[in-house]
């Protein structure tokens, strides 16, 4: 009897000490885990600084057609979103990367003011591509960035022959992502004009872009790429932004003028500035900007017409 007892407490001893172990090492796992999630969190957040850090240096040379590239370690997802509201709105960029076959909870927002960045929203892969062109309304407003990646083919073979694809053939040198002949079937079609197999439509006499059932205005070369490659929500988010942009630029020249006048030599311009800014700080989307585009058009032209040119 004293043997059965003796037995049945050691039992109850080991079994409570297996039950303690087990919520010892399930805590531990718990707390590594976590340690772990935190500092994914910490890197991601880091990586999407470095990346819009990467480019500051670049957007200089951004202002003709250039590409350029850059790597990451690990199959990562770039998120990225603006924001409209007060003075230019803002640029922002998560991103999450694959660790052990498991995606890792998304940084912290990384935020800009003056980064215009086009692409679609979760974008993937191991190598990014960028390249730029500058947006004019008829000064220069910004500098448009299009991002795409390693894990998907843009294939322009329907595009009609021109400048616009002389650029892309150019390109295509240091972005082999863009493909103008031998389009893989699994690669993202874009069309220009009637045709119907196609991932993205492009209307150049309407000015549009259909892309997931969505149309975006565009009223120029760079904002036609930029619907293009981006997300239409993002893309609507930042014509907001840079109307915004517009609108200030176009106060800064309209005291520009003043000053000039008040040495003699007038432009005549100020009202139009007035008009464009106007216009641009109401706009709401895509859908404004013929309008707006009407009236840089018609200071542009009075512009170079000008002795007192403000540009």
């Amino acid at each position: 009897m004293r043997t059965k007892k003796a037995a049945l407490q050691i039992s109850f001893g080991w079994l409570f000490a297996i039950i303690v172990g087990a919520v010892i090492l399930f805590l531990a796992i718990f707390a590594a885990t976590k340690i772990l999630d935190t500092g994914n969190t910490q890197s991601d957040t880091q990586i999407a600084k470095q990346i819009l850090i990467l480019l500051n240096p670049l957007e200089s040379s951004f202002s003709t057609d250039t590409a350029t590239h850059f790597d990451v370690p690990a199959d990562t997802r770039l998120y990225n979103s603006c924001t409209s509201e007060e003075g230019f709105g803002k640029q922002k960029i998560r991103v999450s990367q694959q660790t052990f076959g498991k995606w890792s909870t998304e940084g912290l927002n990384v935020s800009f003011e003056n980064k215009y960045i086009f692409s679609t929203d979760p974008l993937q892969g191991k190598r990014f591509y960028l390249f730029s062109k500058p947006l004019e309304m008829p000064f220069k407003v910004a500098d448009l960035i299009y991002m795409t990646s390693d894990s998907k083919d843009y294939c322009f073979e329907d595009m009609p022959d021109g400048e616009q694809k002389d650029a892309l053939r150019s390109l295509n040198e240091s972005n082999p992502k863009l493909v103008l002949t031998n389009c893989s079937p699994e690669s993202i079609k874009i069309c220009f004009g009637a045709s119907t197999d196609c991932d993205i439509n492009v209307n150049e006499v309407g000015q549009y872009v259909n892309k997931n059932g969505t149309r975006m205005y565009f009223t120029s070369d760079s904002l036609m790429m930029a619907a293009i490659f981006s997300d239409p929500t993002l893309y609507e988010c930042q014509i907001v932004r840079l109307m915004q942009r517009t609108a200030q630029i176009a106060r800064l020249y309209e005291d520009k003028e003043s000053i000039i006048k008040a040495t003699g030599c007038d432009s005549n311009l100020a009202p139009d500035l007035n008009q464009l800014s106007t216009f641009a700080k109401k706009a709401k989307d895509s859908g404004d900007l013929k309008g707006i585009q009407l009236i840089a058009d018609d200071i542009n032209e009075k512009n170079s017409n000008t002795i007192c040119r403000l540009w």
